[in-house]
């Protein structure tokens, strides 16, 4: 098919002119929509409408062109650039967002006032339904070129194949008009009477479709359309001939209509005439070329099948007899070449030693002349190798010993045909330098020694380092020999390879003795486990090397304290080849260090014991400060008493500070005995579910007497979410009780005490704020340290011992509680914070209920309502006989018959004659106990042995209260003691005797 192949263009080339149509439609449609603006800004009618009786293209038509035109040029430009993508992309939104807006305002008839934003057209222009407005026919093809160009930037064969089907739509649509114009017949220029396009838009409109479609050639229906096939090719005639001729065909038919030349039938007839005559010749013509092609084809390919089946026969037999005589040839060659290559690398190899080795390399004759040398001559002598060769040493100058001693070698090596060595002195560029020279006979074919072979080598710095180690080696053996201390080189496996004489000394043994000896033998058992230690840390490469103080033992026996400093040295693999270690003897130093520690603690501890002492005189003199004030008062008023000269009111007054100063002595006394269980860790807790609320307005009734008497405010602000903790309520009252007297005491009249409780998450806080004197910063530190005060100088203005916070902050410590003290400085009041946790017994929720009143008035009428009490008959054993008395006037007043005895024969006495209802008994009395008073009342018959006990006693501790109940007694009461607290022990001990006792009589 010759004609056909002439005709198709290769895949290149058709890519090639169809890359050039997306620029010119650009640049051509650029230019249309750009002419058109000019048009409208100097109002050119040919510009706008190209003739007048034609359509003008209305301005925003010209910039969606120009804006589709830039598009396509950077989409076609630009392909795979996402920048450019990007400007395409966006231009073609704009379009489309130019067109649908346009569109909706046909489609809903409204005006959005876009077609007048750069332009104003008069109305009645000529195919212009709404002025400045572009036909809808126009608009839809904006939508679908923009969609097409924003497919193309998608880069998939999917989207541009759909941007391919939308050009054709718009290459269809746009064709109506150029026919319309074309055939003069309006009705084709646009859509009923809505704006129609104008001819230049319908041309700019076919040309952007053809560049969209031009763009990617080879994907879609343009793959076909360029591809140099047979299809292609008649795809693209019968394509260029389908649009061409049947629109020229109805144009000669539109002029023979308007002349009137036949009806409307007849046109129509004629132009199906013609398209089937076209479509029918069009039709034979490829058919035929499609039969040429064919036939073309076959006669080739039987051509070609007599042609190759000849030649493979040709071939195949030139090929047996090539191929056997390439293999021989080749087999020739490679062999040659191996050995060529051999014997070039072996001669390269050879010539590359001698030209670059440092070694002198010389060939003498047996008349001894240089017949080679190699360049390391002539860099040592610095005599060109030309000037060498043919010469003896004689003739090159060279001494006379030096060549008696030459010639005499290599005369034994011709002679003897064995190798000589030599070392020798000779002179160089750099100086007289020492060789080492080896002679090797070299032998012709018949055996014979025909030449010498010299290699010399410079050994001149071998032989300078050999005698800077020897050096060296000497000195290092002078500091190793050094008595400054002890030094020893030590083999992992082998243990002392050498020591120095200062070490033999050291450890009193001999040089001989130490390397047949280890380490370990030497080393103090108690400092063995820490040597050994460190000696497989750093066998192990965990350090390399390490420093301790360590005893060893002396060949006399004698221990030496020793600092040792070792450190290892490795071999390339990493592991040791020996130690070397510096060992010192400090046990002089060790001695004195000894001496000063104990002379430093001797000191610590003289200074200790005087703090202590004056700490001890300054609390002596505070408590005999504190005992004697009381008892002063005391025995002051209870003087004046017995003088019964006072009146009323100053009686009733020396009775209340009498009482007041005794409660003083009592505290002192509970808070010394406090401070005694707490230095001996014997003070416990008896805890129970706590209200700490009714603990506080307990402690606050306790103090009311005291801030009344100082005119001092006392307030709560208890939080009422804050109910029960796991605590001992007698302890922690005496906690707010110890918080609120201090406060008390250090706050002027007329001054402010407030207590707060309050609850965070687990945790209760009780603060205690007071207006008083403060603390200084220096003291806070050292608030709650026992005997320590603010004020301990003899004129002080308040009293105490100084250990009610310290009792204070270990009661709270029990609990699992902080306390903390805060103050702002001198005069600016103190806050007191207890923080105390939050645990609590479930089943015990209401075990801490208020009391009941327990004063003395309260005591009297419930004694007036138990008529039992009267004549009551109650056994006192009591060997103090004031104490005796007093308690005697107490129980009487409440009707008690008393019966007192002073020794325990006195009342076993008693009991043999009478049965009391109950008995109150001291502890320490004179010849018998009451602990053994009360096993002996035990174990009498059983109508003496249950008479219930009260013990009365100044024997207050834990262990006394457990002592005393363990010997018998119902009840365990501590001296002092109040008078109603002693009547209602009896009371509460009778009822319980009275329901428990069945014969009990009241």
């Amino acid at each position: 098919m010759p004609e056909a192949s002439r005709t198709q263009l290769s895949d290149s080339q058709c890519h090639r002119q169809l890359s050039l149509i997306p620029r010119f439609a650009s640049a051509f449609v650029f230019g249309i929509g750009v002419l058109v603006l000019v048009g409208w800004v100097g109002d050119i009618g040919l510009l706008k409408s190209i003739r007048p009786e034609f359509v003008s293209m209305k301005a925003n038509s010209a910039i969606a062109f120009i804006g589709l035109s830039i598009a396509l040029w950077y989409t076609h430009s630009r392909r795979g650039r996402s920048r450019s993508s990007g400007i395409a992309q966006g231009i073609a939104i704009a379009v489309l967002a130019l067109a649908t807006l346009t569109l909706l305002q046909y489609v809903l008839g409204i005006d959005l006032g876009i077609d007048r934003l750069l332009f104003s057209e008069p109305p009645g222009t000529i195919g212009t339904a709404y002025p400045g407005r572009m036909a809808p026919n126009a608009a839809v093809n904006f939508i679908l070129l923009a969609s097409a160009l924003l497919f193309l930037n998608q880069h998939n064969r999917q989207s541009i194949r759909f941007s391919q089907y939308l050009a054709l739509m718009v290459a269809l649509i746009s064709w109506q008009p150029l026919l319309g114009y074309a055939y003069q017949f309006r009705t084709l220029y646009g859509i009923a009477y809505h704006t129609h396009m104008a001819l230049h838009t319908a041309i700019a409109f076919v040309v952007l479709a053809v560049g969209v479609l031009s763009i990617h050639p080879h994907v879609g229906i343009m793959a076909i359309m360029a591809s140099r096939s047979l299809g292609g090719f008649i795809a693209r005639r019968l394509l260029i001939a389908a649009v061409i001729i049947p629109s020229v065909a109805g144009y000669l038919i539109a002029i023979g209509f308007r002349a009137q030349l036949y009806r409307t039938s007849f046109a129509l007839a004629l132009l199906v005439i013609v398209n089937i005559v076209f479509f029918s010749v069009l039709i034979w013509l490829n058919a035929r070329t499609l039969d040429r092609a064919d036939r073309d084809r076959a006669d080739a390919l039987l051509a070609l099948q007599e042609l190759t089946a000849e030649l493979e026969l040709r071939v195949e037999k030139r090929t047996d007899e090539l191929v056997k005589a390439n293999q021989a040839l080749k087999q020739q060659i490679a062999e040659r070449r191996q050995a060529e290559e051999a014997l070039y690398n072996r001669q390269q190899e050879l010539k590359a030693l001698l030209e670059n080795t440092p070694d002198v390399i010389i060939r003498c004759d047996r008349d001894l002349r240089y017949v080679y040398v190699n360049p390391a001559v002539e860099r040592s002598t610095g005599v060109p190798a030309a000037a060498l060769l043919g010469k003896t040493s004689e003739e090159l100058g060279a001494s006379e010993e030096l060549c008696q001693l030459w010639n005499a070698t290599l005369r034994r090596v011709f002679d003897t045909a064995s190798e000589q060595t030599i070392e020798f002195q000779s002179p160089s560029v750099t100086g007289t330098r020492t060789y080492l020279s080896r002679v090797v006979p070299e032998f012709d074919r018949e055996g014979v020694v025909q030449t010498a072979l010299i290699v010399s080598r410079d050994i001149s710095d071998r032989k300078a380092t050999e005698e800077a180690l020897r050096q060296r080696e000497f000195t290092l053996r002078q500091y190793f020999e050094l008595p400054l201390i002890g030094i020893a080189i030590t083999s992992p496996e082998k243990g002392w390879i050498d020591v120095n004489q200062k070490l033999c000394d050291i450890l009193g043994y001999s040089r001989q003795e130490l390397q047949e000896m280890s380490w370990l033998e030497l080393t103090h058992p108690e400092d063995l486990a820490l040597d050994i230690t460190l000696f497989h840390q750093a066998l192990l490469g965990q350090r390399d090397g390490y420093s301790l103080d360590k005893r060893y033992i002396r060949k006399d026996g004698q221990i030496i304290y020793t600092n040792l400093s070792t450190r290892c040295i490795r071999r390339a693999d990493g592991t040791v080849d020996y130690f070397v270690t510096l060992i010192q003897d400090i046990t002089e130093r060790k001695q004195a260090e000894e001496e000063r520690a104990q002379l430093i603690r001797e000191q610590a501890a003289r200074a200790e014991a005087e703090t202590a002492n004056r700490m001890k005189d300054e609390f002596l003199a505070t408590l005999s400060h504190e005992l004697r004030t009381p008892i002063n008062c005391i025995l002051g008023w209870a003087q004046l008493l017995r003088t019964r000269q006072l009146n009323d009111s100053t009686r009733d007054r020396a009775l209340e500070t009498i009482e007041r100063n005794a409660r003083l002595q009592t505290q002192l006394v509970e808070d010394l005995l406090d401070v005694s269980k707490i230095v001996q860790g014997k003070i416990t807790l008896k805890c129970r579910n706590a209200n700490i609320a009714l603990v506080i307005r307990r402690a606050v009734d306790t103090v009311g007497t005291l801030a009344a008497a100082k005119n001092i405010q006392v307030e709560m602000e208890l939080d009422p979410a804050v109910e029960f903790t796991w605590a001992d309520p007698d302890r922690l009252q005496q906690v707010v009780w110890n918080l609120l007297s201090n406060a008390i005491k250090f706050t002027p009249a007329q001054g402010r005490v407030t207590v707060i409780l309050q609850q965070f998450s687990q945790e209760i806080a009780i603060q205690i704020r007071d207006t008083g004197k403060g603390i200084s910063p220096e003291f806070l530190p050292h608030v709650f340290d026992r005997f320590r005060q603010a004020d301990n100088s003899i004129t002080r203005s308040h009293g105490g011992l100084g250990l009610g916070l310290a009792i204070v902050r270990h009661l709270v410590e029990l609990h699992g509680g902080t306390i903390a003290a805060d103050s702002a400085g001198e005069g600016k009041g103190t806050t007191f914070t207890v923080k105390l946790p939050v645990v609590q017994n479930p089943h015990l929720r209401n075990s801490d209920r208020p009391e009941p009143n327990r004063s003395a008035s309260s005591v009297h009428r419930r004694l007036a309502n138990l008529p039992y009490l009267k004549n009551l008959q109650v056994l006192l054993v009591e060997d103090d006989r004031d104490t005796c008395e007093l308690i005697e006037m107490v129980l009487k007043q409440a009707g008690i018959q008393v019966t007192p005895v002073h020794s325990v024969k006195a009342a076993l006495s008693v009991l043999d004659r009478m049965r009391p209802d109950a008995i109150i008994s001291d502890i320490g009395m004179r010849e018998v106990n009451g602990y053994d008073f009360m096993r002996l009342l035990r174990s009498l018959p059983s109508d003496r042995s249950d008479i219930p006990a009260i013990a009365l006693t100044a024997y207050a501790s834990d262990r006394d209260r457990e002592q005393a109940l363990a010997a018998g007694f119902c009840q365990h009461l501590s001296k002092p003691i109040e008078p109603e607290k002693l009547v209602n022990a009896i009371a509460n001990l009778v009822q319980q005797t009275a329901l428990t006792v069945p014969y009990f009589k009241l």
